[in-house]
């Protein structure tokens, strides 16, 4: 099959467009014995890119013309003698027409293209066979061909899919972690200025406690002040009173010193 050697590429990157030139007399089964994922990575080593081109189209489309004693130049200047354009199918149908005619064993010229480049680019691609049976060989192994790529662009576009989906359940996923782990966060900030203020709290009624013993305490020594300047201002006749009153009446002045002190009482009394 005769490719041009230069021609621009109308799809994305990643499909094998340039091959390595112009290869001639190249069967679609040879050029695409593998997946058609594989001929799009398969760069030089599948000489095929235009018809890769082709095939990764919505549509092929081809006419053919019968290659008995024709020159290029009149081949070339007299569409007459060329088919109408049609499908791939529709010229298996067409070929087949002749089958069961004399003109079986004629050699047949074919050119192919994606209806979608062809005001671009033309015929991009160019098939010489010896009969009509090969010329359907030829058309059924682009059917084929073209069944390939569909089912690799499918599973392509299948995969991309899948991928989709589970990038956006991962980051879905992330998503939720992260919500969790700020609530955690949150719930751990909450724990903690709970427990600062229950410290707070404890700190504070410490203190009051404190405060409140203080207090107490100063009071005790105001009391005990006041009662020891209250016994202070006693008389030696109304000390004598009270411990009689207790049972004490009556003791030595050394007896009475153990006693004032014991009843916290200043000895002598500081009025007599």
């Amino acid at each position: 099959m005769e490719f041009p050697t230069a021609v621009p590429s109308p799809v994305p990157s990643g499909v094998d467009v340039g091959g390595a030139g112009a290869v001639a007399g190249v069967g679609v089964a040879g050029m695409i014995g593998r997946s058609s994922l594989q001929v799009r990575q398969a760069d030089e080593k599948m000489p095929t890119g235009h018809l890769i081109k082709i095939l990764s189209g919505k549509s092929v489309i081809v006419k053919w013309m019968w290659n008995d004693g024709t020159s290029e130049y009149i081949q070339k200047h007299n569409p007459l003698r060329w088919s109408e354009v049609l499908s791939v199918e529709e010229t298996m149908v067409k070929l087949e027409g002749y089958l069961r005619t004399r003109d079986v064993g004629r050699p047949v010229k074919l050119k192919v293209t994606g209806e979608e480049i062809k005001d671009q680019y033309g015929w991009v691609g160019t098939e010489r066979v010896s009969n009509v049976k090969e010329a359907l060989s030829y058309l059924q192994e682009l059917v084929e061909a073209k069944k390939r790529i569909v089912e690799a662009e499918k599973r392509e576009e299948a995969e991309a899919k899948q991928f989709e989906e589970a990038d956006a359940e991962a980051k879905r996923q992330h998503k939720i972690k992260e919500q969790a782990e700020r609530e955690e966060q949150e719930g751990q900030q909450r724990i903690l200025e709970q427990q600062e203020e229950e410290e707070r709290v404890r700190l504070a009624k410490e203190q009051v406690e404190r405060e409140e013993q203080k207090r107490h305490q100063r009071f005790l020594e105001q009391e005990e002040e006041e009662e020891e300047e209250e016994w202070a201002r006693l008389t030696k006749a109304q000390v004598d009173a009270f411990l009689k009153l207790h049972g004490y009446a009556g003791v030595n002045e050394e007896k009475t010193k153990v006693l004032c002190r014991a009843l916290k009482i200043k000895y002598p009394p500081t009025r007599l």
